[in-house]
């Protein structure tokens, strides 16, 4: 064995030296278009100088080339590190999307390997549970490029080896075996990368789409689960946008092979039995999309099998798991495939039927998507490619009640996708009566808000079964932070004991919140959304398995019912109505999921080329619970275009699986809502990326805005009832689609996918229907200002719904200002003008108000401007289209005018004296740090951790807010996980008993960026997250507080994923601010065209301490104490006290007797004590501060 594992060490650098020298090099025929992007894309000249064509091909339909470049070192690939570049049909680029690498040889590590190309495959098996060793596996073959194992024992698949550079999280590029096999005992086709320099597995990507949805309880095959697979190897709309009664694919046509045929199935348009009746379909296929037919791979008169097997799919029943078809499902000479079904039978019964069906579905999606460019040259599943390009021997494989005898699979589908050349592989399972739609939950008291609740349950517990569980309902209170979250042990288990448990989301994982209830006595758990959203479906976590209850989710608005009558005969019962009919549906008769797994291997193949299966993964370090992945969005597209009806509207709902959850044609199946044009039936938008499931929740969000683009383009250009050569909106839109595939990045985002269907409407129909693909996608908040960050991350994304200005037909005038001045100097003004109306305006002139004390300094104005009474008037003329004008001034100011400072605060001497930090939730508490600091020396920090945390800082000294305009300024700098660990910024005017958050009044530097509701339990919130480079300046306005007593709080909030650095924050000042700003207006001879002040309220003048001729006020000893009214603990602050070494704290109640006395020293004239007032019943109190001579009194409350 030592030698077997020495020799293929021995091999590798020969691998790698030849590897780089012999490299064909036809890339340098694109050198030159790279080089026009470099800086674009921040590249270096170094960073072009090794990469390869991995794909090319040109698309028959446009024309266009479509070119996929694997940037390199050393000779060797860089792991999905992919150029998307298209051409046009003249040579000239359309687009490009980069993943190369920027300074690469920078961050190499090794460049050598250090072990075995043998312990890698082992590594690597060993990660996905499956124990094997080196002499498991036979050296098959040893190319130039890679070397290739065979393990019979363990993979239906080879498995080639090939050494590659591998992206890290933390930056870094490291030498890597990269490996691929199909596990005899797994569904997942892995696609792994192991370290060539200690063998640690550096990151997986399974190439098997699973489509349970994160709803439905399924099971995914384990090792225990298989043996072998199988070795197969114009407009007809209505003037309301119903889609007509005549769809229809191609014309029947019948092929070379002279193929008659016909099919017992559930036929397009229909999604399912319950959307359409069985028919007898014969001859479907399309003589140019199968020109072999349905039943050859080869030329000739007959067809090469009578079977459910072609050149596009084999088609079998496999209930053992055994790896062979069941029955042979055969239609004899004449290819009649006619076999009955009936609901009421198991499946088991009807095998032949959903053969047929199947069989048909993958057929008719082939011809379907061929149609709009899914060809051989791209890369689509078939054996024999009759152009030469792309590559063969690679049908589908769809499998029907996959592995149903087994007990562990159902309740799912899943697709696998290896790059063109080997098979893709459908499994269709059965699935269970448990997964049927029905209400689970009826209040049965009181009569006012009895009745059946929408929920959600979970893939852990006990299932809810027909017998009924009825108890009260007892809002759980684990003591700390967010009572009622039970993240942390119960303290009212007395009263759960016996009764359901209602529990709010947030903070933790939902198993452990079950399993607390579960501890405490609770025989069910009801999970309330603590935000707006849909119905979600529960994960276990990591202690999930433990639990033993059953529990389901409901909205926030049930919640909010359910919440107001509970302990107050509030009675509920958990129960899942008798359903009739069979045990199991089987999937392979839902055809809406066949074509959302199908459509799996299109997007699969069709982004980053067809030799590339990976480019759907985007995860960070091989976590594949937090990209923007797009994937599902594109499978459930084809679910809704292949099932559209005669009679459909854009608010027609439509769901995905209705069929197999027993639910009716109009629910929303295994989504959140139905898909539908009307937002209130549908409300998704980009932001509830941040919380949905991945990837089923945020391709939900992607293909809402799919739907809606395909309602507006039939609306535009009508509906065409020929799918594969009509001209219709329908048709556009779906190609729009397609060649989005084609053109967008290797692992986009949502932001890339939307780009790409703009390249794609120019390369189609020379950009016409930009605008119209502008405001879909803006309607839902991918508009024109949307940024989607790290596409291998959904939270740190940043919606908009606004349109390109070429979109809004409008004059449009843009003012600046110098945002802050000393008092007495020079503002420079600048207005920028452009017009994007299709008529020019004539007659334009501009009018900007001069600001009351201020004067304009005449030698800056511009040409053809002068000053008019208090106006600049700045003389246009005609304004041309796209035309676009900038003209400068300035204005001077008075010196004796300036801002007035209330209070200013450094954070240097005895800072911790004025602020008192706290927690919620969490040990990472604010902290005094010299680390960094806005000035001088110190500022505070809450470190952002891989921890779950709420943490505050309380400044104790009161803000006395007055003036015309006063302004809070806060000094700070952040770095989070963005999009769910962050930083708010609040006040209180209650004295501590309830908060405010300034987000909405913050007009400079507000929160970038939405966080997720689960950081502060509290949906919909903005907060400082994500990477502020540098310390940056919050302005917020605080006129809404004028004449009131402010305390302000810092609050952090992180969870237990990701760590970061965290936030830094030092000085700030509230001040009565001046300012300078004036409107700015565009007239012509229409009438005023466009009005503008300069944002972030103009210039404001920096502040000063107020000149007083009056004598100063003398602070006098004082207490505040808050929270007042306090649960747990009471916060007592001392100012202008006299040092005092032995002083007292004395708590009395109402008839003065003492409760607590304890002893304290006074070392300043601003100090904090904080008391623990937790084990005082609920009442009035009085605490004195007693020291010698003198005594301070103030009352506070205690509540429970």
């Amino acid at each position: 064995m030592w030698k077997y594992v020495y020799l293929t060490l021995l091999i590798l650098p020969a691998w790698l030296n030849g590897n780089a020298q012999n490299q064909e090099n036809p890339a340098d025929n694109f050198a030159q278009h790279l080089q026009k992007y470099a800086s674009d894309w921040n590249l270096t000249a170094n960073d072009l100088m090794e990469f390869r064509v991995r794909d090319k091909y040109t698309s028959r339909h446009t024309g266009a080339k479509h070119i996929y470049l694997n940037q390199q070192y050393n000779g060797l690939d860089v792991y999905n590190a992919i150029v998307t570049l298209t051409l046009r049909p003249d040579g000239e680029p359309l687009s490009a999307f980069s993943r190369f690498v920027p300074e690469l040889e920078h961050k190499i590590v090794g460049e050598r390997p250090t072990m075995a190309a043998i312990d890698a495959v082992v590594a690597a098996f060993s990660e996905v549970g499956i124990e094997a060793e080196a002499s498991d596996f036979v050296l098959s073959e040893l190319r130039e490029d890679k070397v290739i194992f065979r393990a019979e024992k363990f993979s239906r698949s080879d498995i080639p080896v090939e050494l590659v550079y591998q992206p890290l999280q933390d930056g870094q590029i490291e030498l890597a075996y990269d490996l691929s096999f199909d596990p005899e005992s797994q569904l997942d086709y892995w696609s792994i990368r192991t370290s060539a320099i200690d063998g640690r597995v550096l990151d997986k990507v399974s190439w098997t789409v699973s489509c349970n949805l994160d709803d439905i309880p399924s099971h995914r095959h384990t090792q225990s689960c298989f043996s072998k697979r199988a070795e197969q190897g114009y407009s007809a709309r209505g003037a309301d946008g119903v889609v007509a009664d005549n769809l229809h694919f191609g014309a029947k046509r019948l092929g070379q092979v002279n193929e008659e045929s016909a099919y017992r199935v559930v036929p397009f348009p229909y999604e399912s039995p319950i959307h359409g009746d069985f028919e007898l379909v014969e001859s479907p296929y399309d003589e140019e999309f199968s020109p072999l037919g349905w039943h050859s791979i080869s030329p000739g008169d007959q067809p090469d099998y009578t079977t459910t097997r072609g050149n596009n799919v084999i088609a079998f029943v496999d209930r053992q798991g055994s790896g062979s078809p069941d029955i042979s499902v055969d239609g004899g000479s004449n290819l009649v495939f006619d076999f009955p079904f009936d609901q009421d039978w198991e499946p088991e019964e009807y095998m032949e039927a959903a053969v047929t069906n199947l069989f048909y579905w993958n057929n008719i999606l082939h011809d379907f998507s061929m149609a709009y460019g899914f060809d051989e040259a791209a890369g689509n599943f078939q054996v024999t490619n009759l152009t030469g390009q792309g590559q063969g021997n690679d049908p589908v494989q769809a499998i029907s009640q996959s592995g149903a005898n087994t007990g562990f699979n159902f309740n799912n589908a899943t697709f696998s996708s290896p790059p063109d050349g080997n098979p893709g592989t459908m499994n269709m399972f059965v699935w269970t009566r448990n997964s049927a739609d029905a209400s689970l939950l009826t209040v049965e008291e009181p009569a006012e808000v009895a009745g059946s609740y929408e929920t959600g349950t979970a893939t852990f517990g006990a299932s809810i079964t027909e017998d009924p569980i009825i108890a009260d309902v007892v809002i759980v209170n684990d003591g700390v932070g967010i009572v009622t979250d039970a993240c942390e042990d119960i303290i009212n288990s007395s009263e759960i004991a016996g009764n359901i448990a209602l529990i709010d989301r947030g903070q933790c994982e939902f198993g452990a919140k079950v399993l607390n209830a579960e501890q405490s006595g609770a025989i069910a758990v009801i999970i309330c959304n603590n935000r707006s959203g849909g119905i979600v479906n529960m994960a276990p976590g990591a202690v999930g398995d433990l639990v033993s209850i059953p529990s389901v989710f409901i909205s926030q608005s049930d919640c909010n019912i359910i919440r107001a009558h509970a302990e107050n005969g509030l009675k509920v019962r958990l129960q899942r109505p008798e359903i009739g009919g069979p045990d199991m549906y089987d999937a392979s008769f839902d055809n809406g999921i066949i074509a959302h797994e199908f459509a799996h291997g299109i997007s699969l193949r069709m982004t980053g080329g067809p030799s590339s299966s990976g480019c759907l993964s985007n995860s960070q370090n091989g976590n594949r619970s937090d990209g923007q992945q797009m994937g599902e969005a594109w499978s459930d597209f084809f679910t809704l275009i292949t099932g559209m009806r005669a009679g459909d509207t854009r608010n027609t709902n439509r769901g995905v699986g209705n069929y197999v959850i027993r639910a009716s044609t109009d629910a929303r199946g295994i989504r959140s809502y139905p898909y539908n044009y009307n937002m209130d039936a549908n409300p998704v938008t980009y932001y509830d990326t941040y919380d949905a499931s991945v990837p089923h929740g945020v391709g939900h969000v992607f293909a809402s805005m799919l739907w809606d683009l395909l309602w507006a383009m039939i609306d535009e250009y009508g509906f065409d009832p020929d799918w594969y050569r009509g001209t219709g909106g329908n048709n556009m839109a779906v190609q729009l689609v397609m060649d989005g595939l084609k053109i967008q990045p290797c692992n986009p985002g949502f932001v890339d996918g939307r780009d790409a269907i703009l390249a794609a409407d120019e390369l189609l129909y020379d950009g016409a229907n930009q605008c119209l693909i502008w405001s879909v996608f803006a309607r839902r908040g991918l508009g024109f200002g949307a940024e989607q960050g790290n596409p291998m991350r959904v939270r740190d994304a940043r919606e908009s719904y606004e349109l390109p200005p070429t979109c809004l037909p409008t004059v449009k005038i843009h003012k600046e200002m110098t945002p802050n001045i000393e008092a007495g100097d020079n503002i420079d003004v600048q207005l920028r003008l452009v017009s994007h109306k299709s008529e020019n305006p004539t007659g334009v002139e501009i009018r900007d108000q001069i600001p009351e004390n201020t004067s304009v300094i005449h030698e800056s104005l511009p040409a053809g401007a002068s000053v008019d009474g208090n106006e600049v008037v700045i003389t246009v003329g005609e304004l041309d289209f796209d035309q676009d004008l900038v003209f400068d001034y300035q204005l001077a100011t008075d010196i004796d005018l300036f801002s007035k400072i209330i209070l200013e605060e450094d954070n240097e001497d005895q800072a911790s004296n004025r602020f008192i930090p706290g927690a919620l939730v969490g040990n990472d508490f604010f902290e005094l740090t010299t680390t960094d600091a806005f000035s001088g020396s110190q500022s505070w920090f809450a470190p952002n951790t891989n921890r779950t945390n709420d943490q505050s800082l309380t400044y104790t000294i009161p803000i006395e807010v007055e003036g015309e305009f006063p302004v809070l300024r806060v000094a700070h700098r952040y770095h989070t996980e963005d999009g769910t660990d962050g930083g708010l910024i609040s006040v209180s005017n209650d004295g501590l008993v309830s908060q405010i958050d300034l987000g909405y009044a913050m007009f400079r530097e507000d929160y970038p960026n939405r966080i997720s509701g689960a950081t502060f339990s509290q949906g919909d919130l903005k907060a400082f997250s994500g990477n502020s480079q540098d310390w940056v300046q919050t302005y917020a306005d605080l006129s809404d507080f004028r004449g009131e007593t402010l305390f302000l709080q810092f609050r952090f909030g992180s969870d237990n994923n990701v760590s970061m650095e965290g936030w830094y924050i030092d000085d700030f000042e509230v001040f009565e601010a001046h300012n300078y700003n004036s409107e700015v207006v565009v007239i012509s001879d229409n009438g005023i065209e466009a009005t503008a002040y300069a944002g972030g309220r103009g210039t404001i003048v920096e502040p000063q301490l107020p000149v007083s001729t009056e004598e100063p006020v003398v602070e006098h000893p004082s207490i505040s104490l808050f929270p007042n009214p306090a649960r747990d603990f009471l916060n007592i602050v001392l100012r202008e006290m006299p040092a005092e070494r032995n002083a007292s704290l004395v708590i009395t109640d109402v008839k003065g007797r003492q409760v607590d006395n304890r002893s304290i020293s006074i070392e300043g004239s601003h100090q904090s004590e904080k008391i623990d007032v937790s084990g005082l019943p609920s009442g009035t109190y009085n605490i004195s501060l007693v020291t010698n001579g003198s005594v301070w009194t103030e009352r506070f409350i205690v509540v429970k």
